[in-house]
């Protein structure tokens, strides 16, 4: 499943070519950044194009996708006890290998990134990470980041 919801953010998936998955769960604002729709479950298309499934990938990091390597076998969940069948998703019972501890948006451009850890700006406070989760288009966000005590980051031309 390439898309599916969750109780207030949708979870978007994909696999790219050198293996493992990628994971984020998105808002509105992310899933718009991605070129998805947040108005139902989009599929995995299949067959596969791989070019197309490693560019997503790419799109989905910008946002602070997290990477599973995806085990062979379920000897890492051993540290979950009894409940090391029970989860309900590879995020909740399996550590990503790539973990992203920033907020991030980008301008419409994509030129100017924003982007603030994500321990630093919870210590601003409820209110102001609200700004950022209900931010309504990346611009929105970088504003809520500056906020948040974030930095402002130009590309190179």
């Amino acid at each position: 499943m390439r898309d599916s919801h969750t109780d207030v953010r949708d979870r978007v998936a994909c696999w790219p070519s050198a293996g493992g998955v990628w994971i984020k769960h998105a808002e509105l604002v992310d899933l718009d950044f991605l070129g998805l729709s947040g108005w139902g479950h989009e599929p995995r298309q299949l067959p596969i194009n791989q070019t197309e499934e490693d560019a997503l990938c790419k799109r989905l990091q910008l946002v602070g996708a997290q990477w599973w390597g995806l085990p062979t076998a379920c000897e890492q969940r051993d540290h979950l006890g009894k409940d090391q069948f029970a989860c309900v998703t590879l995020e909740t019972s399996i550590e990503p290998d790539v973990k992203k501890d920033y907020l991030i948006a980008w301008t419409e451009n994509e030129r100017v990134a924003c982007f603030v850890p994500i321990a630093e700006a919870e210590q601003q406070g409820e209110e102001r990470m609200n700004m950022f989760y209900n931010a309504p288009t990346m611009e929105d966000r970088c504003h809520a980041i500056r906020g948040l005590g974030g930095v402002v980051m130009s590309a190179q031309s």
